[in-house]
């Protein structure tokens, strides 16, 4: 039993840190940096990450498949899996910097919408009759307030719906490789494109977006004092955000062309890592 579970652990750290490397290879290579060291923790919390969000959507999705193929019963799925995905994001946005959407806009007015759908989804005796037409109206309501927050692209409303579709398509992907008749070889490829394609959307939008301290990939603010023998900039003060930072210097991004660029150790005098402008009097404190 013990063995057992010795490999099982063994192969899920593997599989993890596999991901986690798949996401920041991709992440880093939007800059046009190489994957500099494959063993940080970075790499292996990046996989943490992954497997949080997109294979709890997935996991959700195949718990609950509808009982019947009844539209009803169908409906009912949906709504509780994206309301089960929107509770996960939602926790998970503490780590992630979502659009700030204010106040009555989606995100505060979901978790309203939510309620009201589940309230509609209630088995009563009495009105058994009419779910379908309730299930019609929550739906109705919750994917309205989807469409209705389309502008705010990463806004937790609109992260869900799209990690609630890739849960929907990844149990499909796999009860389509699970059936006999299956044709094996073209399930394998199209499963395989469609997770490279869900994880390097996931390097791409939501990876940049988790916090540093979090494991994530979002760039930190910094200030870089260049030496007076730097040529770039020498003896000056740069503004800047943070991508990587390496044995040999530090990965800054040129915003214009959204790349990085490298700075040696050598050309750099100090660096001060923070949002907020620096006090030096503070430093005498």
């Amino acid at each position: 039993m013990l063995a057992e579970v010795s490999k099982a652990a063994a192969a899920l750290i593997i599989v993890i840190y596999v991901l986690g490397f798949l996401v920041t290879s991709l992440y880093f290579a939007t800059f046009g940096i190489p994957q500099l060291n494959p063993f940080k923790a970075q790499v292996l919390a990046a996989g943490v990450w992954a497997s949080i969000l997109l294979g709890g959507p997935t996991l959700l999705a195949h718990r609950l498949r509808p009982s019947s193929p009844t539209l009803n019963e169908v409906l009912r799925s949906v709504i509780w899996n994206y309301g089960l995905v929107w509770l996960l994001v939602s926790i998970a946005a503490q780590a992630i910097a979502f659009d700030n959407v204010g106040k009555m806009q989606p995100d505060v007015i979901m978790p309203v919408v939510l309620i009201l759908a589940l309230i509609l989804l209630k088995r009563v005796e009495r009105w058994e009759r009419y779910s379908l037409v309730l299930a019609i109206i929550a739906t109705i309501l919750i994917f309205g307030t989807i469409i209705f927050s389309a502008s705010h692209r990463y806004s937790v409303v609109i992260v869900s719906f799209w990690l609630s579709v890739w849960g929907q398509l990844a149990c499909f992907g796999i009860q389509a490789l699970r059936e006999e008749k299956a044709r094996i070889e073209y399930l394998v490829i199209v499963s395989v494109s469609l997770f490279l394609t869900a994880v390097g959307a996931f390097a791409t939008t939501l990876y940049p977006r988790i916090q540093y301290s979090w494991g994530g990939g979002k760039p930190i603010p910094v200030l870089i004092y260049l030496s007076k023998t730097s040529d770039l900039l020498p003896g000056q003060q740069l503004r800047t955000r943070l991508v990587e930072q390496s044995d040999g210097g530090y990965y800054i991004i040129e915003e214009a062309n959204h790349k990085a660029l490298f700075i040696p150790n050598g050309a750099v005098s100090w660096v001060y890592y923070g949002e907020k402008p620096l006090d030096p009097r503070s430093l005498g404190k």
